[in-house]
């Protein structure tokens, strides 16, 4: 796949417009499509490979992924108990 940041100028720049982007909308679309998942299921994510300092932006994108991830998990595991 590929890395957003080649491809959105916004995103590079500012991580916390990763969901006003309309680049990565469209990556999202077609993660989507190539992977049969609902788009809710497609969580962008910035990992600190590249940076060299603490980033609030990418902390809060990391976060909202693992609350995203925590909801899916309470959702199926409250499923299995019926």
């Amino acid at each position: 796949m590929t890395k957003v940041d080649e491809m959105c100028e916004w995103v590079r720049d500012d991580k916390r417009l990763v969901f006003h982007s309309g680049t990565v909308e469209r990556l999202v679309t077609r993660a989507a499509h190539a992977t049969g998942l609902t788009e809710m299921c497609i969580l962008p994510f910035v990992s600190y490979t590249y940076q060299h300092t603490v980033n609030p932006a990418i902390d809060r994108l990391a976060l909202s992924t693992m609350l995203s991830l925590l909801r899916v998990v309470t959702d199926f595991i409250d499923t299995q108990k019926r």
